[in-house]
């Protein structure tokens, strides 16, 4: 039997940056559900990335590379 997984980020960013993203997959293959709220940010376009380990022990080293499970771009 599958178990749902979830992961969930908390975002703490310079000045009053701040937020959280959650993850979850219901069905393993199936779709991942991203949902989360930041505020604090200025207007205008923003974006994100994943990297694949949650480890920042050593800053960006420690994290992996970006999460690409599909080898897109």
């Amino acid at each position: 039997m599958y178990q749902e997984r979830k992961a969930i980020v908390v975002l703490k960013g310079p000045g009053q940056v701040n937020g959280n993203v959650t993850f979850i997959q219901a069905n393993r293959g199936g779709p991942v559900m991203i949902t989360g709220v930041v505020s604090g940010l200025s207007e205008g376009p923003h974006g994100f990335h994943v990297h694949e380990k949650g480890d920042v022990s050593n800053g960006c080293i420690s994290t992996g590379s970006h999460f690409n499970p599909q080898g897109l771009i």
